[in-house]
Formats: structure tokens, sequence, C-alpha cells
């Protein structure tokens, strides 16, 4: 399975298809590139996920920011 099937198996909520835990670096690179094409929506599901692998209370809370961020711009004032 490569490194982008990996990913929208965890963009598309399916982590346990994933094969292996979640990779930080794979989704703090994939989300930025998500947001330039346009999809905020999977950029702030991306972000999510990176957060809750985060170990530091900052560095989690920067993360979530920046998601709920990518969820408005998404038009997805919900979940902001």
């Amino acid at each position: 399975m490569t490194h982008r099937d990996r990913s929208l198996h965890v963009l598309r909520g399916r982590p346990d298809l994933a094969a292996g835990p979640a990779d930080g670096g794979l989704l703090a690179a994939l989300g930025p590139e998500l947001a330039a094409l346009g999809a905020f929506r999977h950029a702030a599901r991306a972000r999510r996920l990176q957060a809750s692998l985060q170990d530091e209370p900052w560095d989690r809370a920067a993360a979530l920011l920046h998601a709920a961020e990518l969820e408005r711009r998404a038009g997805d004032l919900d979940a902001a």
C-alpha cells in the first residue's frame, strides 16, 4: 500500500485500513497540499488527525486552531 493510499484511508475516517499508525509527518505534509488544491474539508481532517498525535498541549491547540480555520474556509461553520 502506498503512502497516498494510506493517507486517503486515514482521511476517509478509516484509519483501520491505513495499515499502521497514523504518520504525523505525512499528515503535516498532506494538509497544506490539500489546502492548496482547495480541498479545505480534507485538509482540516488531516490537521485534526495530526493534532491528535501531538504530545504537547500547545502543539495540539495550534493544530486544532488551524483545522478550525480550514473548516471555516470549507464553509463548515458548525465543525469550526
